[in-house]
């Protein structure tokens, strides 16, 4: 099962939580902070 996020965050197995894909989920997540 590929990563998702849920209403508490990046949920998925944390052998499928890339350094790469977890990055861009917090570059996209503070790009959305004002």
């Amino acid at each position: 099962m590929a990563p998702k996020f849920g209403t508490s965050g990046l949920r998925g197995l944390v052998t499928e939580l890339t350094p790469d894909l977890v990055a861009d989920h917090t570059r996209a997540f503070l790009a959305a902070c004002p």
